[in-house]
């Protein structure tokens, strides 16, 4: 109701701000109603308004603060992201990265990209947090590998990553742990 309708103004008018605040809200209450799909969709279509007013601030200097208010659509969207390559460019799109940007801020390096820059016998690692879950995807011997945690909201901050296990349950999106 309000917020479709929100979000159809916001477009009509050409207002990001308020139009990626809109869906985000109709991603949400999808989600909650356990259509996931359409929640992506959404979501999806909510960090492409937000990528469009990030590209718009150019290199202002309120790129540093640009992305706080916006890391729950973020957040919600790699939660619910099952694909490691997705998982990869929301987590990278999701940080404030001023001097990223300026050097190339078009381009964003694809999982498989950044995986054949990584030197053998290195291993790397990128940490997520959200508000629900956390994430570590790591890269070594050219090949990704993802594990996630949920917690309660409220045991957030004291939550920890898993240690590798090979016992551990995995996605289908998980390789073996690097030996």
């Amino acid at each position: 109701g309000d917020l479709q309708a929100a979000a159809d103004q916001a477009h009509a008018v050409g207002e990001l701000e308020e139009g990626w605040k809109a869906v985000y809200g109709l991603a949400r209450i999808s989600a909650v109603q356990g259509d996931l799909s359409k929640s992506n969709q959404l979501l999806a279509h909510a960090v492409e308004l937000i990528e469009s007013l990030r590209a718009s601030l150019g290199g202002s200097s309120l790129r540093s603060d640009f992305l706080a208010d916006k890391r729950d659509v973020y957040d919600l969207l790699i939660e619910q992201t099952t694909k490691i390559d997705d998982v990869f460019r929301l987590m990278e799109q999701s940080r404030a990265r001023n001097l990223r940007d300026l050097r190339r801020p078009v381009s964003r390096e694809s999982l498989a990209e950044f995986a054949a820059r990584i030197p053998p016998g290195t291993a790397a690692l990128a940490y997520w947090l959200g508000s629900s879950s956390a994430a570590v995807l790591w890269i070594s011997g050219g090949r990704p590998g993802l594990r996630r945690r949920a917690f309660h909201p409220a045991t957030r901050d004291r939550a920890a990553l898993p240690q590798k296990s090979r016992n551990a349950p995995r996605t289908n999106a998980e390789p073996s742990p690097p030996p």
